[in-house]
């Protein structure tokens, strides 16, 4: 996929590489190698900038789900706990176990149909 996105890049340089040569021909043709180079280093230095951003918006990406995710960890925990204090003797115990079971699947469910998502997203873009 890497590969893919660099040949695109390229594609694209060149096609603005070809435009600016055939757009800059007023002056000076030492100016106007010395205005190409210097829009390509802030072109360059754009788009690092873009892609810290980017990847500092992917680490971000799952935070919104991290107080869910240890609501469903606590839920987790307590069915297991109830599994061994009172589930044997209790239906009530079973009923709030089946109940946390359901929601702890569940936010797993969403949890990883986010992270598919972000990894799509990521190989698209």
């Amino acid at each position: 996929m890497d590969l893919r996105k660099r040949a695109n890049a390229n594609a694209f340089d060149v096609q603005n590489y070809q435009f600016y040569d055939d757009s800059a021909t007023f002056g000076n043709v030492d100016e106007i190698s010395a205005s190409k180079e210097a829009l390509l280093k802030d072109l360059d230095l754009m788009w690092e900038q873009v892609k810290e951003e980017n990847n500092r918006r992917m680490e971000k990406a799952l935070t919104a789900f991290a107080g869910i995710a240890c609501v469903a960890f606590t839920a987790l925990i307590l069915d297991k706990m109830s599994d061994y204090t009172c589930d044997w003797w209790s239906d009530t115990c079973v009923q709030a176990s089946k109940i946390l079971v359901l929601f702890y699947t569940a936010v797993l469910g969403i949890l990883g149909w986010q992270v598919n998502l972000m990894f799509v997203v990521v190989a698209v873009s």
